[in-house]
């Protein structure tokens, strides 16, 4: 198994031009363009999901679940490309939560759920999540909420303690909205403390009983650049590699 899941997390690696969201992507279009009910759509997501998981069951081998696995839900690479490539003047905000939904959701969410419940329960969850980020549903919004509080939470530890390595200070100014953030926007938190790394701003748009307005985080840079980006993105691999490790290790540990 541990096997299965080294080559599969390798190969979803190597192969990180192709963009694990575009089968996604073509669901949506297909169903929005066939089905017009909402309460529709959601049943054709449930029958697709259930059929996929279905087909992933009867696979017998523990090595090949393992691997295919790790090769559907693991998905990071291609976040390095679709930032290093911008050009002129950089919304670093914008590349900032690409940045950090690639590391939660791409890597230590699958990880998490795959340590937790296995693969089928992993696989089952992450097509949920990578749906809900497209279908503009409650049903989705709240159940990708609920799937990211604990996998955000354990991606902000670690970003805080880089946040005191670095910046030698404790606080972390979330404006009073750290709870409300992490559970109506888990990742919001993950990209404030980036932000405080990196010490520049970061602007949420906030949606209130009909009242919106903007939030500003973080710090103050004279110059946000390609830098900023690169520089977090070494971040993101670090982190990522030490989840890793200790996925690695947790499964040897049961064996």
């Amino acid at each position: 198994m541990v096997v299965g899941y080294i080559l599969g997390c390798l190969l979803s690696i190597l192969l990180w031009k192709i963009d694990k969201q575009m089968p996604y992507v073509l669901l949506r279009k297909l169903a929005t363009r066939r089905i017009h009910n909402k309460y529709l759509k959601v049943f054709l997501y449930v029958l697709i999901v259930s059929f996929l998981c279905f087909l992933f069951s009867c696979i017998n081998s523990g090595f090949l679940s393992s691997f295919v696995t790790a090769l559907l839900l693991i998905d990071i690479s291609n976040t390095e490309r679709e930032n290093l490539n911008l050009k002129g003047k950089i919304e670093f905000y914008n590349s900032l939560s690409t940045i950090s939904r690639a590391m939660v959701i791409g890597f230590i969410a699958p990880l998490f759920y795959i340590a937790l419940l296995g693969n089928l329960f992993s696989i089952l969850i992450m097509l949920v999540i990578n749906i809900g980020l497209l279908e503009d549903h409650r049903f989705f919004k709240f159940t990708n909420n609920v799937l990211l509080i604990i996998p955000s939470i354990i991606t902000d530890i670690i970003l805080y303690f880089v946040y005191l390595t670095r910046n030698k200070q404790f606080n972390v100014d979330f404006k009073g909205d750290f709870l409300f953030n992490l559970v109506y926007k888990p990742l919001l938190n993950t990209d404030i403390i980036a932000a405080n790394i990196e010490a520049v701003n970061f602007y949420q748009h906030y949606n209130r009983s009909s009242n919106g307005y903007v939030k500003s985080y973080g710090g103050n840079r004279s110059k946000v650049d390609i830098i900023c980006i690169k520089d977090y993105i070494n971040i993101n691999y670090f982190i990522c590699t030490f989840i890793y490790a200790i996925f690695l290790l947790s499964l040897l540990c049961k064996m």
